[in-house]
């Protein structure tokens, strides 16, 4: 059974009844990866998208798709070309909907810069998660979150003297440079200690 799924560029079925509080970030990373695998396999024709979408999810979405779907086929005339779209919006329409935006922006506040981990790759966490927050702008919180949580008091002071100006752009430049300077430092500090 594993080979077959690997078949299919390794997409593994989509777990729909996992964690409540995890099904839409989870399906939201789901359907990505199933987009990016459509997109290298050259795979047009909205019928072959849509059979390949429900195939690969798996039999609970496929079953949870069957109960979910208008019964009524297609009116004469109306554009059927689009059925992966439509099949999209519908399991979309069911998988958002069970995403707790208070949680989810707790989980965002609660988040801090890890051991060894660079400021570039904190912001990526952040960006993942501030994806199921729902903000217009992920940018504001997310910079604000770097400078409240970020390892290096040195680096917060940095950036806190940039003041109201500050960009999460600009945040990257500076803890970029500032990282940098860090190794070199290191660098320096264990030739002299040779």
């Amino acid at each position: 059974m594993a080979a077959a799924s690997y078949e299919f560029g390794g997409i593994l079925p989509f777990d729909c009844k996992g964690a409540i509080t995890s099904v839409a970030p989870r399906w939201k990373k789901w359907k990505k990866s199933f987009e990016y695998y459509i997109i290298a396999k050259g795979i047009t024709n909205s019928a072959r998208k849509k059979g390949l979408l429900l195939h690969c999810a798996g039999p609970e979405v496929q079953e949870l798709f069957e109960t979910l779907q208008d019964p009524e086929p297609a009116a004469e005339g109306e554009n059927v070309a689009d059925e992966f779209q439509k099949a999209l919006r519908t399991l979309d329409a069911h998988f958002s909907a069970q995403i707790n935006e208070p949680y989810e922006r707790h989980v965002f506040r609660n988040l801090k810069q890890e051991e060894g981990e660079t400021v570039d790759q904190f912001i990526t966490r952040l960006r993942r998660q501030a994806e199921n927050c729902n903000w217009d702008n992920a940018d504001e919180p997310i910079r604000d979150q770097v400078i409240d949580k970020c390892k290096s008091a040195e680096l917060r002071r940095k950036l806190l003297l940039k003041g109201t100006h500050l960009t999460l752009g600009k945040v990257q430049e500076i803890a970029r440079s500032f990282e940098a300077v860090e190794i070199q430092l290191k660098a320096m500090k264990g030739a002299e200690e040779d």
